[in-house]
């Protein structure tokens, strides 16, 4: 039976007593604990457009999301060493993945700051990278489609690289999303029950083709990505159509997939994560990725890079340099 909530508790304090209900963290390593407090903190921590390190609201979704898994985290640390500090101590949070403060420099052009500011208004793809292939994008519609095993490599960026065909799970999925739940309504324990840990590895059963965007505006994006310049997509649906019309003739009756990825918690999957080519490990949750993504008819292991030419794109792009 649900209990009530109270609403006069503080939500920290409420997040806390949720954690100690169903303590899901309480048979990993401290290593592992430490490693998805890194991964948290990483998504917390943002790049202000007055070039300081701010973090993420809680008023936003993503935001509750973010601070109450965090909260979990500071209250395991609390039980296994009597202090919410004791395992980052511990462990070491040196290397999380975090933005980049310019101040007292600007962290962008005024275009790039101007779009940062107006990014709730429209819908846009963003697409970063070195001035050199950005112009050429623009220009001549210039591209390469990349297999998703070309990302499982250690040599590229951290915030890129990834095993894109499998991922694993603490536990089986369940009918519940972890990111749209409302911490004002629904308990932790109502929604997935009592800890079964059963690990799991969903794995993907064919390589296949993938070309990625953002559809936010984080400014980080642009060290993490060791990107100079960017490039704004403002008529979305004319791309999607020029980038089919492209790829038909070496991806003939493939499955075609344009999607927003869905991003994971694997201590709290949903069903969404069957589809392993849609999904990401929360610790990208803020690229914010939009993916193009093509499949094939039966299972290929190894695919080459496709390049590919879609003519000039200045009617429905602008490229923007950073600085």
């Amino acid at each position: 039976m649900q209990q009530p909530i109270n609403l006069n508790q503080s939500l920290y304090m409420r997040w806390y007593e949720e954690y100690r209900e169903r303590r899901y963290l309480e048979e990993q390593s401290d290593e592992v604990v430490a490693q998805r407090a890194r991964d948290l903190i990483s998504n917390i921590l943002t790049l202000e457009s007055n070039g300081k390190i701010g973090c993420v609201q809680g008023s936003v979704q993503s935001g509750n999301f973010l601070w109450c898994l965090f909260s979990h985290l500071l209250e395991e640390s609390r039980l296994r060493t009597a202090s919410y500090q004791g395992l980052f101590i511990k462990c070491g949070i040196k290397e999380t993945l975090a933005p980049k403060p310019t101040a007292p420099d600007s962290p962008a052009s005024e275009a790039i700051l101007s779009l940062f500011k107006e990014k709730p208004k429209h819908r846009y793809l963003f697409k970063f990278g070195e001035r050199k292939w950005m112009q050429e994008l623009v220009d001549e519609g210039k591209l390469r489609v990349s297999p998703a095993s070309f990302y499982n490599d250690d040599s590229l960026a951290p915030a890129i690289a990834d095993d894109e065909l499998s991922y694993d799970l603490a536990g089986d999925a369940f009918d519940e999303e972890i990111l749209s739940l409302d911490p004002f309504k629904t308990r932790l324990i109502d929604s997935f029950g009592p800890v079964t840990p059963r690990p799991q590895k969903v794995v993907m059963q064919t390589n296949y083709y993938a070309w990625c965007a953002s559809f936010g505006m984080s400014l980080r994006l642009f060290d993490d990505f060791n990107a100079d310049s960017l490039v704004v997509i403002r008529d979305v649906g004319e791309y999607s159509r020029r980038l089919i019309q492209a790829l038909r003739p070496h991806l003939g009756g493939w499955r075609f997939v344009p999607c927003v990825v869905h991003y994971f918690d694997p201590f709290h999957p949903s069903k969404k994560t069957k589809s392993v080519f849609a999904c990401k490990h929360f610790k990208y949750l803020y690229q914010e990725e939009f993916r193009y993504v093509f499949i094939p008819t039966s299972p290929i292991k190894t695919l080459p890079p496709i390049h590919l030419n879609l003519g000039p794109l200045k009617d429905i792009a602008e490229l923007i340099h950073r600085s």
